[in-house]
């Protein structure tokens, strides 16, 4: 038999609100307060769009919203400070839950917190007020005053005195994080929020490409996690996007939960980006991105209690973590392998069709429903060294043309040169000019001796008559060509002025010259 032996006495702590200020910056904590509006609206059962106007002194240091989302009722006031408090029943698409967010965002931003409201119904406006000062007074007590009007449905809050300084700079990153988190509520018309004055407009991450084949591949299903009746909707969408990324840009995983952006560009193990998965992260994937999409009641969702993670230990998460490690794997070896030709690969490819498929409830992500990865293509290194490896053996000389060409092909991928067109037109005319001499020293019937050669080449348009006697001697508009590159390069080296010299002339003048080492020496060029 048990007995009754005393009261414990549970009230929590005030220091439940000091414990969390590290945890909190700007983005977070203005974040929590939207949440809350967008929630009211549901709970409201608005049709209406909610408008969320947010200022933000950087001269005084003070935050203001506003927004008409119904304001609360008075006898709901002490929702707006006690933690755990909530209208949320977990069981609802909603996007808080825990009782706590809105209440520690506050005092995570500010020494001194005022708090207006009006709700739809009732005539009268009530404020309350709290500051660090009754943080430290372990009474919950607080007074609640009575206001001048407010408009109906509105709720105000002030902070002042805020704990840390924020910045112009501080400003525009809020702006452009409240545009990506809230982008589906943006679109759908739920709710408009200013930020002094300018419009947050939505921003979402579907910049896909879509090569023929590699298409991006989107997946739904529905299940139970276990212990739990209602079912959670699980979407994934994973391919590769045109948009440059780095190491720490912005490919990677993002993460929605009830339509709020949750997860933003990670690459974190546990979403596979691990030695065994996907590898760890590499420049070559910086254009692989995986977005899921969660839906279903907020307490059954492996969100953490800043909405800014998941919970990896959570029974959801673990449902779908295979499915965004086969996801990820895919879409990183795509990147891997379309990137080192973005330019032919990616990037013309802006347009299409997502590829969408249902998934049965119990039925897992396979790779076998993902894009097959391309074969690896040969570098141009490769492939000419391959095509002339025999040649190069038999004929010693011809090497140094052949690898002349490589160089050409290699250069011509560096954009950021800004003289690159001048050191190509150098390369293919030495290129020519050597491989002349090696003809004239080589290949003809009579081949031509040092004394003959250094004479010869004192004068390049004689060198170019004598090979022109046996390498393709009636096309005089090809060897007319060869003459007028040849005083181009002339004219870059020799005059004050550096000539103009055009992608299209390079072109050009790299066909020539590949053309006449397939003649002279029977080396072999892709294209040609």
């Amino acid at each position: 038999m048990k007995s009754e032996h005393d009261i414990i006495d549970a009230t929590p702590s005030k220091r439940i609100y000091r414990s969390i200020i590290a945890d909190y910056g700007l983005n977070t904590a203005i974040s929590e307060l939207i949440d809350n509006v967008i929630d009211s609206r549901k709970r409201r059962k608005f049709k209406r769009k909610i408008k969320v106007i947010i200022q933000i002194g950087t001269d005084d240091q003070t935050i203001l919203i506003r927004d008409d989302a119904g304001g609360i009722r008075e006898e709901d006031l002490s929702k707006l400070i006690s933690p755990g408090q909530s209208h949320s029943d977990g069981e609802s698409p909603s996007i808080g839950i825990f009782g706590v967010g809105s209440k520690r965002a506050a005092v995570a931003l500010a020494r001194d917190i005022r708090i207006s409201t009006r709700y739809s119904t009732e005539d009268t406006s009530f404020s309350v007020e709290y500051d660090d000062e009754w943080l430290k007074d372990e009474t919950w007590l607080l007074p609640c005053y009575k206001i001048p009007d407010l408009p109906s449905n509105t709720t105000e809050i002030l902070l002042s005195r805020l704990r840390l300084h924020i910045s112009e700079e501080d400003c525009s990153k809020l702006h452009e994080h409240l545009c990506y988190t809230y982008a589906h509520f943006i679109e759908d018309e739920v709710i408009e929020i200013t930020l002094n004055g300018a419009t947050v407009n939505p921003l979402f991450f579907d910049k896909w490409a879509y090569p023929i084949g590699a298409e991006p591949r989107e997946f739904t299903r529905r299940f139970k996690p276990e212990g739990h009746d209602l079912r959670i909707l699980f979407k994934i969408t994973s391919g590769v996007t045109y948009e440059q990324g780095s190491v720490g840009g912005n490919y990677g995983v993002y993460i929605y939960c009830n339509e709020r952006l949750i997860v933003s560009a990670s690459k974190a193990p546990e979403y596979g980006f691990q030695t065994g998965v996907a590898g760890v992260p590499h420049p070559r994937m910086s254009n692989a991105r995986i977005i899921v999409e969660l839906t279903g009641g907020a307490a059954r969702l492996p969100w953490n209690s800043s909405k800014t993670g998941l919970n990896y230990n959570h029974e959801v998460f673990k449902a779908i973590r295979e499915d965004i490690h086969t996801a990820v794997k895919n879409a990183t070896a795509l990147s891997k392998r379309l990137q080192p030709d973005f330019e032919t690969s990616v990037e013309p490819y802006k347009a299409g069709t997502v590829v969408c498929s249902n998934l049965r409830d119990d039925e897992h992500l396979k790779p076998s429903k993902l894009p097959e990865i391309p074969k690896a293509r040969k570098t141009i290194q490769v492939t000419i060294s391959e095509l002339n490896k025999k040649v190069g053996i038999e004929k010693p000389w011809t090497v140094g043309a052949y690898e002349s060409v490589i160089a050409v092909e290699t250069i011509k991928k560096q954009h950021n040169l800004k003289q690159r067109n001048r050191i190509l037109l150098i390369i293919l005319d030495s290129t020519l000019e050597i491989a002349f001499k090696d003809y004239l020293a080589h290949e003809v019937t009579q081949p031509m001796g040092q004394g003959q050669l250094t004479a010869l080449f004192n004068n390049r348009i004689d060198v170019n008559a004598r090979v022109k006697q046996t390498v393709y001697p009636s096309d005089g508009a090809l060897w007319s060509k060869v003459d007028y590159f040849y005083k181009m390069r002339c004219e870059l080296v020799h005059k004050r002025v550096s000539v103009s010299i055009s992608d299209q002339d390079i072109e050009e003048y790299e066909k020539l010259t590949t053309k006449l080492l397939s003649e002279m020496y029977g080396l072999s060029f892709p294209n040609t």
